[in-house]
This record gives structure tokens, sequence and C-alpha cells, in this order.
């Protein structure tokens, strides 16, 4: 019983080891007659498990464009009896109108017959029979070097998509990119439902003359819907290729009367953010943002802001941000920049206007983006009347009245004095008296002093607590971003908070020098041209000098400058 069964088994695998030559060749097209340019699917069928280079194609490259070439295998057993099939699917086009022919194919010895095809002119009547179709179409034939020219492609699918792609298009010396998403929509097309996928692309060229544009291309599978009544029957697809149409492009140069950075847009608006109404003192940054918005442009290729100011200021400028956003078919491009500028020198002061030019192509003349020029006020630093110098004088000139106030008062009782007991025997004790009470003086001069430097950082009291954490949780959130203008507006507070003493960005290298050599350090590092730099690193070293800083080290300070 158990020979019995092996024998069956084995009799039933002899088939698939059992190798048959190719026996029948055939090649047939999915339609006949095609447009020129058109892709459809040539397929040939062999009898048999066959390499895939069995098949030599190359006799269609004379007279048709070769497309995409997928190889299957398929194995059928019916009572026992087993088939194999290699099947070659080939997408070519046409190159010429007419009669033309494609050649009989060999494997093993085994022809396929050839086969006569009708290729017609592609027209746009002859359109209503394509199954997928590839349009595309230029925003303009005549840009200027750097401008943005939007390339629109509508993919027009007839049956039902399995799988694609949308290749981009091709140009030499230019940049090309997909501008936003896709969208899905659908569109009649003589008589015939289209689901239409649109995708808009910007290509930008950077040198001047005719250049050719290669239209973009689409590679996929559509679906088949198979018509037999078999309700275990599958649809199958069919690989598909479309290409746009080439497109010639005329790039005209740059204009000789077009001085600036060159750029091009069709609108262009520069505007800023700041409050003017704020009080301006010396040491006191003033932070001004400005937005320049562009329609029609890439936003690289924005011009970065050349704000310039006074000799009396200084200028840290932030590196620009940039954005862009595809709005109604329109790329809408945006740069924001913040300058953050330190008055020097109480006084009027006016800034400079601000002024941009653009190349307008609608208009095909230079237009500017503006801003006007602003007048504004500076106050003296708070601290000018507290700074060492002036503090140590003012300290001076109050012990020198003290001890001059003192000698007027007494002055009319030591002359009487003096007159009486001129030949006294007390004199020696009046002059110790003096003496004394001139100690007292100085005594209380230097327990004056003391207390000024001593008194504000001793009785801090809650409600000026409060906002002092605040500062230094601000400038901690500054520095991990690496914000350097918000930076350089909380330094000075909290430093003032740390020392006592009210503060300003001019005059903190008086009380904190190491803290002020770290800021200018990660000035240098991020508005300087360096590329090379840790500026995390330096905002770290900013936040633990900081917390190094009590009023011990402004008295010691303030001393040294008394001292000569």
């Amino acid at each position: 019983m158990v020979n019995t069964k092996s024998l069956f088994f084995l009799l039933w695998l002899i088939p698939f080891f059992t190798h048959a030559q190719v026996t029948r060749l055939s090649a047939e097209v999915d339609r006949n007659p095609v447009m020129q340019n058109e892709y459809f699917a040539l397929t040939i069928t062999a009898n048999d498990d066959t390499a895939n280079n069995a098949l030599n194609t190359s006799a269609l490259a004379k007279d048709f464009i070769i497309g995409r070439t997928s190889v299957s295998r398929s194995t059928k057993i019916i009572n026992f009896d087993a088939s194999k099939e290699t099947r070659w699917q080939i997408l070519l086009a046409a190159k010429q109108v007419g009669t033309t022919t494609i050649p009989a194919f060999s494997i093993d010895g085994i022809q396929s017959s050839p086969i006569t095809l009708e290729v017609v002119a592609d027209t746009p009547n002859a359109m209503h029979n394509q199954d997928v179709m590839l349009k595309a179409k230029l925003s303009k034939s005549e840009p200027y070097v750097d401008e943005l020219v939007t390339y629109q492609v509508k993919l027009y699918l007839a049956k039902d998509l399995q799988r694609g792609v949308i290749s981009a298009p091709e140009i030499k010396g230019a940049q090309v990119k997909q501008l936003g998403e896709d969208k899905d929509s659908t569109e009649i097309v003589n008589g015939i439902r289209y689901r239409v996928i649109e995708r808009v692309y910007g290509i930008t060229i950077d040198t001047p003359g005719k250049v050719t544009l290669v239209g973009a291309k689409f590679n996929g599978d559509i679906i088949n819907q198979n018509q037999s009544t078999n309700l275990f029957a599958f649809n199958e697809s069919r690989p598909v290729q479309a290409s746009a149409e080439d497109s010639t492009l005329d790039v005209l140069d740059v204009p000789s009367d077009f001085n600036g950075q060159w750029w091009v847009a069709d609108l262009a608006m520069l505007s800023e953010k700041w409050d003017d109404q704020q009080p301006f003192e010396v040491g006191v940054p003033i932070t001004r943002t400005f937005t320049l918005v562009a329609s029609n442009a890439e936003d690289y290729n924005l011009p970065s802001l050349n704000v310039k100011a006074p000799a009396n200021v200084k200028l840290y400028p932030e590196k620009p941000v940039r954005q862009s956003i595809l709005r109604e078919g329109r790329l809408i491009s945006q740069l924001t920049q913040t300058v953050a500028m330190v008055p020097t020198q109480p006084g009027p002061l006016t800034l400079p206007a601000i002024s941009i030019p653009w190349w307008n192509p609608q208009l095909t003349r230079v237009e500017y983006a503006t801003l006007p020029e602003r007048q504004i006020d500076v106050a003296p630093s708070a601290m000018a009347t507290s700074t060492p110098s002036a503090l140590s004088s003012n300290l001076g000139n109050s012990s020198s009245n003290a001890i001059n106030s003192t000698d007027g008062d007494e002055s009319v009782s030591v002359n009487s004095a003096l007159t009486q007991l001129n030949n006294s025997s007390l004199w020696p004790w009046l002059s110790l008296g003096f003496a004394i009470l001139w100690l007292i003086t100085l005594w209380a001069w230097w327990r004056a002093r003391k207390t000024s430097f001593n008194a504000a950082p001793a009785h801090l009291t809650h409600s000026q607590m409060a906002p002092t954490q605040a500062n230094e949780q601000a400038l901690k959130r500054a520095c991990e971003q690496q914000a350097i203008g918000t930076i350089m507006t909380l330094v000075p507070s909290v430093c003032s908070d740390k020392l006592g003493v009210n503060l300003s960005l001019v005059e903190l290298a008086g009380y904190a020098p190491a803290v002020a050599a770290t800021l200018a350090q990660l000035q240098r590092h991020a508005y300087g041209q360096e590329e090379n730099h840790d500026s995390a690193a330096l905002c770290t070293q900013l936040l633990k000098e900081i917390k190094q800083l009590a009023p011990a080290n402004l008295q010691r300070s303030e001393l040294s400058a008394l001292n000569p």
C-alpha cells in the first residue's frame, strides 16, 4: 500500500521536472491603430519557462520608442497536465505616422508572426481614445534670469490607477522643485470622464539664452476591467506611459539699468514691527522686526536686509528667517529679520529710510520696497547719576560739605574760646575735642557710604523677587533657543537684579566684565562671518557667569574705581 502511494506521488511530480522546449511563440498589441508618440502594449508569450534575456527586442528601436519591459511567468495544471508560460510585456510608442511593422521574434528557433501597425497623427480630436494623457503648461516662455516659472502638469486617467509615478521636467542650468501638494479632481473630455491629478513645479533658470525643457513623464499601471461573467476572474493591470511635450524657453538677461541685488517678483512689500512709543535710553536695545513679502518669487532669492544706522548706534542683526506657501496657484515668499539697535549717545536720533530694489516683469521696470526714516529722542541712561565715577564724586563732595558745615557752625564759638583761653591751660583739651569731632564725622561718612552699597541687595522684598526670577527664566529660555536679540535685552535686567543696581548694556562692562566679555563674543559669533562656532556653549557660559554675580562683586568693582 505504501509503495503504491509513493509511486502515485512520483507520477504526479513528473510534469514539474519535465523540461519542454518552446513550441509556440505569439505576439499581440492591445490596440491597433495607435497614435504617434502614444504608448501601447506589445505582449509576447512563450509556452515554456524561459529566461528573461531569451527574447531579443533590439529590432524595435528602429521604428519605436521602447519603454518599460515587464516579465511574468505562470504554471497551469489540468488533470495532471502541467503547462508553463513566460510573458513579456513591452511599452512602445511609434516614431513616425503611417504603416509600420513589428518584426517577428525568435526563441529556440520558434518565431512569432509579424504585426502590421497603423500609426495616426497625434491630434486633439484623436485623444478621446486614450486611457492616459499627460498635459503640461508653462506660465511664460520668456522669463528673466532667476524669475520663477510655474510648470503645471495634469495627468488624465480614464481607468483606475493601480500604481504610478510622475517624473519632474528636466532642464539644464535650472532648479526644479514641486510647489505644494497634488490636487485630485475630475474632468469630462470628449464625453469621457477622467480622473485628473494636478501637480505644479517651480522652475528658476540661472543663465540667459534659449534652453530646452524636457516634459514631465508618467509611468504606471492601470486596471483593465474584466468583462468575463466568471465570478472568480481577476482584473488585470496594464502598464502605461505618457509624456508631456517638450518646450523651449528664451531666458532674458538682467537689465543693464538695474542696480543692487537682482531678484524678480510680481509684487513686493516691506513692513516693520516695533514699539515706537517706548522710552528710548542710552544702552537700552531697540528691537525692530522687518518683514519682506513677495509674490511669485522663491524665498531663497529674497535679499537680506542691509539695515544702516548712525555712528552712535550699534547694530546687532539676527539671521533672517525664510518661508514660502502656495496660495491660489501663486507662490508667496516671506523673509523676516530682527535687528537690535543700541544707542550709545543721548539726543535726537534719525534712523535712515530703507529701500530695496526689485524687478517687476509685468511692467518691465525697477520698483522699490521702502520704509520711511524714523525720528526718535534718546534720553540719558537712568544710571548716569549713579555710575562709579559719579558716585565717588558725590560721596567726596558730601563728606567735604559735612566737614565744612561742622567747622562753619562752630567757628564763632571757637574764635571766642580762643580769645578767652588763649593763655589758658584748657587749650590742649579743646584741641582733643576737635580731633574727636573730626573722627566722628569721618566715621559717619564711611557708615553712610557702606549702607548705600549694601542696602539695595539686603532689603529686597518679595514683590521685587518675582520679576527677578521671571527674568532669569526668560533668559534661560532665550539661551536655549540662542535668540541673541532677546538675550541682549534680558542680560542687563538680570544683572541689575543680581547686583542691586540699575544697569544698561553700555554700563555692564564696569560692573560685570566677565559677563560683558562673553556677551560680546556671543554677538561676534552670531552676527560675524565665522562659520564654525558653538553658540550653545557660549550661552551656557553666560548663564554660569551671571549666576556667580553677587553684590560683593559690585562693591569690589566700585572701590577699585575710587582708588586711583
